[in-house]
């Protein structure tokens, strides 16, 4: 089977998407299907990490279009060459012109194509740029998500969430998956990082990772610990930096009173995982996450999560008991409930990790998302679409 991955700014510094779709071409290379990428967009920064072959599609730099990702080969016949005639196309995300023009020529070609979502369709979404947001689903809605062969969430609550948009759509949730990660010395890489960032031998240390962008809630994460926790912790704070928040507010609040923090920047790769192995606890409020691919490196790696309710994976994770969920946006519950898991005990918290670890390898190994991925490819191609 010959499957193409058609989607926009698919690099490091993006996150999320990247990482999916990275994990989509890996999972078809073990399934043995030939998989490509189609990546749109301005940057051309590396995307070695896809596993596959790639082509990199410049889009328009003029400025009305510039945010649409316009790609005029779609009525040039460039098309033709990149995406040719594979089996299966999985669109991914929404909001831009690739996204439509590629249902298009699937449906001109016959050839069966799957949207998947990325957290497009949260009703967060559509609190900022909403006109231009409200406007382009209720036009492309029949073709993109009625019209598609399926349409792929990574939790039932992002799924649930999308539903005034999904009526008559095939829905498959299928959860993202996680680099399983080999046992290791807590104590030896607590130790490291501390001399890393000249914090006392006895630091606890918390960990927040995501980029410097309001939706996830960085300002509010660093005062609510400022506010809960004994000086005996630290916060770092993981991720790039974005246009949407500066640098200098976030260090700022780093500074007021209260336990340690430090914006320490964006960490890829094992330099990442550096940063989760010394963790005793993750942090993560952000407003809207359809899944929370960090929530799951830090739960691979025996780190257990404290989530606001916007992180759609937190109903998920409450069978293995291994998370512990703020209350709805109100400071004072809020703190509360930070206040009484940063006064845990070490072991406790590392309990609670163990499982978080044993429920990850479990639910979302590479394997299993192949095999989940490889089911809904057949299902489709057996109906042609």
């Amino acid at each position: 089977m010959k499957v193409v991955n058609v989607g926009i700014n698919l690099i490091p510094s993006r996150g999320g998407i990247y990482n999916t779709v990275t994990s989509f071409a890996r999972a078809f290379k073990e399934l043995d299907y030939g998989g490509r990428v189609l990546n749109c967009g301005r940057s051309t920064e590396s995307h070695s990490e896809f596993g596959s072959s790639w082509t990199f599609i410049k889009t328009s730099p003029l400025p009305v279009l510039r945010q649409y990702f316009f790609w005029h080969g779609f009525w040039t016949g460039a098309a033709q060459e990149v995406i040719g005639a594979p089996d299966l196309v999985f669109i991914h995300g929404l909001f831009y012109h690739t996204a439509a023009a590629a249902a298009a020529y699937c449906r001109r070609r016959g050839i069966p194509y799957i949207l998947v979502s990325h957290g497009s369709l949260d009703p967060v979404v559509f609190t900022y740029r909403w006109i231009r947001k409200e406007a382009w689903t209720r036009i492309y809605r029949k073709r993109l998500l009625v019209e598609s062969s399926a349409v792929v969430f990574s939790t039932r609550t992002e799924a649930e969430k999308a539903a005034k948009w999904t009526s008559g759509s095939k829905v498959r949730i299928i959860p993202w998956p996680v680099e399983h990660i080999p046992d290791y010395d807590k104590y030896r890489a607590r130790a490291m990082l501390l001399e890393k960032y000249d914090l006392p031998r006895q630091t606890r240390v918390a960990i927040f990772c995501g980029r410097l962008d309001p939706i996830k809630r960085p300002l509010e994460t660093i005062r609510h610990f400022k506010a809960t926790a004994g000086s005996d912790w630290a916060l770092l704070l993981v991720g790039p930096p974005t246009d949407r928040l500066p640098v200098a507010a976030v260090e700022a609040a780093c500074r007021e009173p209260g336990p340690r923090s430090i914006w320490v920047g964006p960490a890829y790769g094992q330099n990442l995982i550096d940063h989760f192995r010394a963790a005793e606890l993750f942090i993560l409020l952000s407003a809207k996450e359809n899944f929370s691919h960090a929530t799951a490196e830090a739960l691979a790696l025996g780190v257990p999560v404290f989530l606001s309710r916007g992180v759609d994976l937190w109903r998920d994770l409450a069978p293995a008991d291994c998370s512990f969920v703020a209350p709805d946006d109100q400071s004072g519950p809020l703190r509360a409930a930070l206040a009484r898991v940063l006064s845990s005990d070490p072991d406790e918290l590392g309990a609670a990790g163990k499982r978080g670890r044993d429920w990850v390898r479990k639910e979302l190994s590479a394997e299993r998302f192949a095999q989940r991925l490889g089911e809904l490819c057949e299902a489709v191609a057996s109906t042609g679409g």
